[in-house]
């Protein structure tokens, strides 16, 4: 080996404690493994190569025996081994990584880096300050802003900022000082992240917004049973009844991402305790229900078959229940659906001697909830329900 190649400067990417540092910003642990590892071969074959070079220098006896050539040779190629190695981890993170000694000059970055700031190669290079590559991206960014921002990554070990850019991403950065004075940074795009925890957010809210609709609904259905209740295995039986049918209404919305419910199957959910192939008829257009219209509607299907089914048609082995609706469009131009509940074939219908709470709910629960109507009739051939609900 010839003497310029002995004592050539060696190129290093960075030094042994500069890849732990790095290696301790990792959250991945196999990751971080690696290069722990490489930077236990660097330092072992760095040592090395050390002392070959100052053999070289001093011209020792023996530094061009061909045991000592192929000796330093053979620590330069597993150098280039392991730096081999260190750039294949770096360019295959996922997140991006830079590096800065402790002038604020950068040392390295990686492709992802450049990816997530939309910088090219040649405008970041090695040697560049912090300042200029975030001038570069952010003209606006005042020089107390980056300063404050260098205190902030050395005064502690690891530090965290966000940061959105202006196409709407977020990006997050992590830093850890290195014993040098320099640091480490990670950058990661949480953009999704971000949006998924909205997203979340906004699921517990409207959750909670549901859950004490519901409890204050059920509260209330249990208040007033209890009032119209004689016996308490009447208002037990009464009380399951009312909150069986909420729940097969919520059922319904759960099954379709609370995206709204049909008619049709609403109306099915209902009567089904009680239907038989003759006795029901269930007919009307495809149309989909708001999770509002659909709650409240069950509430007064309910009302009106436990009716039936205790004093209606539906008490007699001849009598029929129709449900039957259509869509209209009223001079205001707004659409409504037209929902009409017939008996026929039951008992004569004589006029309820008083409104109990069934009765109440039944007229007045969609006009308060909803803004619709409801026209309740005690025909003596069967008991008449003409409910409008406007579709949102």
């Amino acid at each position: 080996m010839s003497s310029s190649s002995r004592n050539r400067p060696h190129n290093w990417d960075m030094r042994a404690e500069e890849i732990r540092a790095l290696s301790e910003s990792m959250n991945d642990s196999g990751a971080k493994a690696i290069m722990r590892r490489i930077a236990a071969d660097y330092d072992r074959l760095a040592e090395r190569a050390q002392l070959d070079a100052a053999d070289s220098a001093s011209n020792r006896p023996g530094i061009d025996s061909p045991q000592q050539g192929r000796e330093l040779s053979g620590t330069m190629v597993a150098l280039e081994q392991v730096n081999l190695w260190l750039h294949t981890a770096l360019e295959n993170m996922v997140h991006g990584l830079t590096m800065f000694d402790k002038h604020q000059r950068l040392i390295l970055c990686n492709d992802r880096y450049r990816e997530i700031y939309g910088h090219t190669p040649d405008r970041i290079k090695p040697g560049m300050t912090l300042r200029s590559i975030i001038k570069s991206r952010k003209p606006e960014e005042t020089n107390a802003h980056i300063e404050n921002r260098i205190r902030t990554i050395l005064s502690s070990e690891s530090s965290h900022a966000e940061t959105k850019l202006p196409d709407g991403r977020i990006i997050a950065m992590d830093f850890r000082a290195m014993p040098d004075g320099g640091w480490v940074g990670i950058h990661q795009d949480i953009t999704e992240r971000k949006h998924a925890e909205e997203y979340q957010k906004l699921l517990i809210s409207e959750l909670d917004h549901r859950v004490k609709n519901i409890l204050a609904r059920v509260a209330m259905v249990a208040k007033y049973t209890s009032v119209s209740s004689r016996t308490i295995d009447g208002f037990m039986r009464a009380l399951d009844s009312r909150i069986q049918s909420m729940a097969d209404a919520h059922t319904l919305l759960s099954q379709r991402r609370w995206r709204g419910v049909d008619i049709a199957d609403l109306a099915s959910r209902q009567l089904a305790p009680y239907a038989t192939k003759t006795n029901t008829v269930i007919d009307g257009p495809h149309i989909i229900l708001s999770p509002a219209a659909t709650q409240a509607l069950a509430m007064v299907l309910h009302e009106l078959a436990t009716n039936a089914v205790k004093h209606g048609s539906l008490s007699t082995p001849r009598g029929k229940v129709s449900v039957t609706w259509d869509r209209r469009v009223g001079e205001d131009g707004v659409a409504r659906v037209a929902i009409a509940w017939r008996e026929s074939g039951g008992p004569p219908v004589a006029g309820p001697g008083h409104s109990g709470y069934g009765t109440n709910l039944i007229r007045n629960l969609i006009p308060h909830e909803l803004g619709g109507t409801t026209d309740l009739v005690f025909a003596s051939e069967g008991i008449c329900c003409e409910i409008e609900i406007l579709l949102k």
